[in-house]
């Protein structure tokens, strides 16, 4: 299988870009806001780098990597929505994003990378040298 990177979405990449986030994250727009949904995520200044893997302009995978300054000095990021499809994880995506996405980081010269797992991720993230936490909280507004 051929797959293509992507660091930015184009209107044919949307519905199957957000069909993937769905898998995880109950919070998405309607498909009417798509477009300016990724435009408003996409404008961030904090956000650093984003990208997707497609197959047959389908997107397959995703992840992106956001960073912020402490007030005590230095830059520290968050990697977020790490999301393979179901039918295409165990190939090395996974592994293959993450991989770009810490590059990202380590080209900006961040200190400490954060992000949260489910239980089905944490392996691909240990075998990066990610070290489990067990201090994270979470308030839904």
């Amino acid at each position: 299988m051929s797959y293509t990177y992507i660091s930015h979405l184009e209107k044919k990449h949307l519905a199957s870009f957000f069909l993937l986030l769905s898998k995880s994250n109950k919070y998405l727009p309607s498909s009417e806001l798509y477009e300016q949904a990724y435009a408003d995520y996409a404008s961030q200044e904090n956000l650093k780098k984003f990208f997707c893997i497609s197959e047959n302009n389908s997107v397959i995978a995703t992840g992106s990597l956001h960073v912020y300054i402490r007030p005590q000095g230095g830059k520290f990021g968050i990697i977020e929505d790490v999301i393979v499809d179901e039918s295409f994880r165990k190939r090395g995506i996974g592994n293959a994003l993450m991989k770009l996405l810490l590059e990202e980081a380590r080209k900006l010269n961040l200190l400490k990378i954060s992000l949260v797992s489910s239980v089905k991720g944490q392996s691909l993230y240990e075998g990066l040298n990610f070290k489990k936490r067990e201090d994270y909280y979470e308030l839904n507004l």
